[in-house]
């Protein structure tokens, strides 16, 4: 896959699990990880890249029965994060050098 810069002067790379032994990988610039998850996730909730990330009611119909969206989520190592509150399968966020 290739990269996606999501703003001018990046310094975080961002990886995200896809469901393949490919990961997506995201250069945005952000103070802390918690500002580049919550820049990854709206881009891909903006740009509709479906299999980055799912919403709330996707998660829901694939809980196990008495299962929270809470307990499926921390099993599966998706993060609740951006606007619009959708979960994204976090692998790794790291200081870009030389960019």
């Amino acid at each position: 896959m290739s990269i996606i810069k999501i703003n001018e002067n990046p310094n975080c790379r961002v990886l995200l699990g896809t469901g393949s032994m490919f990961p997506q990988e995201f250069h945005v610039q952000a103070d802390n990880k918690t500002t580049a998850s919550n820049l990854v996730a709206d881009y891909c909730t903006e740009y509709e890249l479906h299999g980055l990330y799912a919403d709330h009611y996707e998660l829901v119909d694939l809980c196990e029965a008495g299962q929270t969206v809470d307990e499926f989520a921390s099993v599966h190592n998706l993060t609740c994060c951006g606007k619009h509150g959708v979960y994204i399968n976090i692998i790794g966020i790291e200081e870009l050098k030389d960019v």
